[in-house]
């Protein structure tokens, strides 16, 4: 049943088989600067059901167009770092402030991948979220893109605000 503009949208009035889901995945190397945070772009969707995603305009966004609570998880892979290198992976909001990962970490050689893993609100027009990728390794590196190791974001819709 159709929802009047402006009345309070509830989980019930989303049929099971129409709840906003997405899945981004990398699918074009990125370079990573050396201690600036990145928001990671996205050039490829495997799934957006709710057009919540622009691959070209803006393609670092995503923007939720249903008001309410989402979960959002993925994984940042970078290539192998030259230098051993603390990596972090995090959700920010409209270009703002970030939700930790809670998983920073320095793991020498081995420092390839990082996940998140959060639940935020989103206002249904003007908010939007970015993945950004943050290293320093005393250079640039890539973000890795093969077939195993890609670093890929997915949202759901939980419930209305």
């Amino acid at each position: 049943m159709p929802v009047a503009a402006g009345a309070r949208l509830y989980a019930s009035d989303i049929p099971i088989e129409e709840i906003p889901l997405g899945r981004m995945v990398q699918a074009v190397v990125q370079s990573i600067p050396d201690a600036v945070i990145t928001p990671l772009s996205w050039t490829t969707e495997d799934f957006d059901t709710h057009g919540f995603h622009d691959p070209v305009t803006n393609n670092t966004r995503i923007t939720p167009n249903i008001a309410g609570y989402y979960e959002i998880s993925g994984e940042y892979y970078s290539a192998a770092p030259v230098t051993p290198a603390n990596m972090d992976a995090f959700v920010r909001k409209n270009a703002a402030g970030s939700v930790p990962s809670g998983n920073r970490g320095n793991d020498g050689a081995l420092a390839q991948s990082r996940g998140f893993h959060c639940i935020m609100t989103f206002n249904g027009t003007t908010d939007y979220f970015e993945i950004c990728a943050f290293q320093d390794s005393a250079g640039a590196t890539n973000t890795n893109v093969s077939s195993r190791f890609t670093s890929y974001v997915e949202w759901k819709y939980l419930r209305p605000l």
